[in-house]
C-alpha cells in the first residue's frame, strides 16, 4: 500500500492494482493516484453478498440458537438474554451499514477529487484466454513445493512480520500445508492445490468438528465461551454437528433425533429429490442458526436448484455429491472419493495429535486439575 510521496511516471499501457485486507476508500484512492499518467481508472468492487443479507435480529437469533440459550417457559421458547446481546446487535448493524456504504463512499471521494465517474459499459466482445488460470496455479504450486523448509520458530516469526517476500510467503504456505494436512515431507502438488493458500483450513475444521463427537463439541463450545471469543469468531461446534447430522439423517430417510445424537460415520446411500427437498427445507427452517454456525445463508433460496444448494452445503465440509443411477431420476449420493479424502486427512492429523479440539481439551484438563487441587 502506497499512500503518498511516491509516483509512477513510466508509460505503461495497462496497470493492474490488486488490493486485499482491510483498507479504507481513502487508502485505495491514494494508491491508485500514484500512477500520474493514467487517463482512465477501472475500479472493481466485489458485491458484498450474492444473497440478501440477514437482518440484525435474525443474525442475533441465530447466535442465541447456536449458543443453546433457548429455554422453554410456559410452553414457549424464549432465550436467556445476556448484556452482550444488545452490544452484539449494534456491532452487527454498524458492520452491515458500513459494508453497504463502502462502494458509494469510494466513488464519492473520487468525484470530490475531480474524477469523472461513470458506470463501466459492457464490452462489445471478450477475449478469453483458456488455460491461463490453470497455468498460473500450476506455477504457484511449483514455487511452493520448491520453497525452503521452515522450522516452527521461523514460521512463527514470518507470520508476525509486517511484510514478507514472495519466497517467504511460499515457504509459509508450504509449512502450513504440511502441518495441517499432516503430510510431513511427502508433500505433493495435489496437497498444495487442496490447501489452496489456506482456503481449505475452514473446510477441514468444519469436517473435523462435524465428525468429532458430541463431547468434543461441548468442550470446544465451553472453551470458547470461557475465553470470551466474539460470536463471529466462534465455532459453535455443537450447533454445526446437529445441523450436519440432521441433514445426513434426512437424506437417508431417518427420523431426526431430538437429542442431536451424532452418527459415528457418514453414510454413502443414495437419496432422491424428496430427501433433498426435505434437507433444504430443514436448512431454510433453521436459517438463522445455520447462518450463525457459518454454514451459509439459507433464507432466500432458489428451490428449483435444491440439488445444487445441497452440493454447496456439503462442499463446506469438503464433501461432494453426484448424480447416481439411471434415467436421470434425480438421485444423488456423496462421492466415496471426497469422503475418503477428508477421513484420511483427519486420520493423519489424529495420528500426529493435531486437532481443532486440542486447546479445548487442554483447557478442560487444566480446569479439572484445579478443581481436584481445591
Amino acid at each position: 500500500m502506497v499512500s503518498s510521496g511516491f509516483s509512477i511516471e513510466l508509460d505503461y499501457d495497462f496497470h493492474v492494482g490488486v488490493f486485499s485486507g482491510q483498507l479504507s476508500p481513502t487508502e485505495i484512492i491514494q494508491t491508485l493516484g500514484r500512477n500520474r499518467k493514467a487517463k482512465e481508472i477501472i475500479l472493481g468492487l466485489s458485491p458484498k453478498r450474492q444473497q440478501k443479507a440477514l437482518r440484525v435480529t435474525e443474525q442475533l437469533t441465530g447466535i442465541v440458537n447456536a449458543e443453546g440459550r433457548l429455554k422453554e417457559i410456559d410452553g414457549k421458547l424464549v432465550h436467556e438474554e445476556l448484556p452482550f446481546d444488545r452490544m452484539a446487535a449494534g456491532v452487527i448493524k454498524n458492520y452491515e451499514s458500513s459494508c453497504e456504504q463502502y462502494a458509494h463512499t469510494t466513488l464519492r471521494i473520487f468525484i470530490q477529487k475531480g474524477y469523472q465517474v461513470e458506470a463501466l459499459a459492457e464490452p462489445k466482445s471478450l477475449i478469453i484466454i483458456k488455460g491461463t488460470g490453470v497455468e498460473v496455479k500450476a506455477k504457484y504450486a511449483q514455487d511452493v513445493i520448491q520453497a525452503e523448509d521452515l522450522t516452527a520458530e521461523e514460521h512463527s516469526k514470518l507470520k508476525k512480520a509486517a511484510t514478507v517476500l514472495e519466497s517467504s510467503h511460499h515457504a509459509i504456505e508450504k509449512f502450513e500445508c504440511k502441518e495441517q494436512l499432516a503430510v510431513g515431507k511427502n508433500i505433493s502438488l495435489l496437497d498444495i492445490g487442496l490447501w489452496n493458500d489456506g482456503k481449505f483450513a475452514p473446510i477441514l475444521k468444519r469436517f473435523e468438528v462435524a465428525s468429532g463427537g458430541a463431547e468434543n463439541a461441548r468442550l470446544l463450545d465451553e472453551y470458547e465461551r470461557d475465553r470470551r471469543v466474539a460470536p463471529k469468531d466462534r465455532t459453535y461446534a455443537t450447533s454445526k454437528q446437529i445441523i450436519f447430522n440432521s441433514v445426513m439423517e434426512i437424506l437417508h430417510g431417518e427420523t431426526l433425533q431430538t437429542s442431536g445424537a451424532l452418527k459415528k460415520s457418514i453414510p454413502l446411500h443414495r437419496y432422491g429429490p424428496k430427501q433433498i427437498s426435505a434437507a433444504i427445507d430443514y436448512l431454510h427452517d433453521n436459517y438463522e442458526e445455520v447462518h450463525a454456525a457459518g454454514l451459509g445463508n439459507a433464507k432466500d433460496l432458489n428451490r428449483k436448484l435444491d440439488a445444487r444448494t445441497l452440493g454447496y452445503f456439503l462442499k463446506r465440509f469438503g464433501l461432494k455429491h453426484k448424480s447416481a443411477g439411471k434415467n436421470n431420476a434425480g438421485n444423488y449420493q456423496i462421492t466415496e472419493e471426497s469422503l475418503s479424502e477428508m477421513q484420511n486427512i483427519t486420520k493423519r492429523r489424529k495420528s500426529k495429535k493435531i486437532s481443532v479440539f486440542k486447546q479445548a481439551r487442554a483447557w478442560h484438563s487444566h480446569r479439572e486439575q484445579e478443581k481436584q487441587a481445591a
